[in-house]
């Protein structure tokens, strides 16, 4: 019985033929070169994408890591807020803090 559903399965030990998969089965020596390296690779370096790409932002500092505790309602409204203006969420709160401090000089 399991015989016959690994033929259903397409399970066999012996490896499938070309005909079988319509698909040429690649050489042993194509399969060696892959698996020791010697296939030829890509030299073009990786494009950096900058982190922060929002005109909005001034500061030339490292953003550090911040945590603080808010209410749910309130948290809710921010994700809301960047979402709609395709913002982040820390740029919401520090553009609100920047005119909070602005007005509260």
């Amino acid at each position: 019985m399991a015989d016959t559903y690994a033929k259903l399965l397409g399970l066999s030990d012996a490896p499938p033929s070309p005909s079988d998969s319509g698909r040429a089965i690649p050489e042993q020596s194509t399969i060696a070169k892959v698996q020791t390296g010697d296939a030829k690779k890509s030299t073009k370096p990786q494009t950096h994408i900058p982190l922060h790409q929002s005109s909005d932002f001034e500061s030339v500092e490292k953003l550090e890591k911040y945590t603080t505790h808010l209410e749910p309602s309130l948290i809710k409204k921010l994700k809301l807020h960047a979402t709609e203006r395709d913002m982040k969420d820390y740029q919401v709160v520090r553009n609100a803090l920047l005119l909070y401090f602005e007005k509260n000089k």
